[in-house]
């Protein structure tokens, strides 16, 4: 093989390249900024579902009436879906003191929802800190 061959094969191969790196390097590009965005997506949802949660319990008034139950029971269900072990078992215990709440508490009872709140609100904030 002479050295003119061996530089057009050399020269073939490296145009082959070229042509074949750029849709590689756009296809990995447009998989990096389709992963960042439905990332950015889901955290705009997740922290959403938190505050719609969070804000309707605390607007509520006590003991919860059937509406305040569904739009709390909906809620509910949305920061389910979107989170993760440790604010669902959170959520269900901040959920569960709520629908027990009574329109009388005693020190007690006014109590035990304060602290699922606390333990839940800390809970998002861990979630929510996994983005960054």
């Amino acid at each position: 093989m002479t050295a003119s061959q061996l530089t057009a094969i050399l020269s073939i191969f490296a145009t082959i390249l070229a042509l074949v790196a750029s849709p590689i390097t756009a296809v990995i590009n447009n998989y990096s900024a389709y992963k960042l965005q439905s990332s950015q997506l889901f955290f705009n949802a997740k922290l959403e579902a938190y505050k719609t949660f969070i804000s309707l319990a605390s607007s509520t008034s006590y003991p919860l009436s059937s509406e305040a139950v569904l739009q709390l029971s909906s809620a509910n269900s949305q920061v389910m879906i979107l989170s993760g072990t440790r604010v669902n078992n959170a959520t269900s215990i901040y959920y569960s003191e709520l629908l027990r709440y009574p329109a009388s508490p005693s020190k007690d009872e006014m109590a035990k929802p304060a602290n699922a709140k606390i333990e839940l609100i800390i809970a998002m904030q861990e979630e929510l800190k996994e983005f960054h």
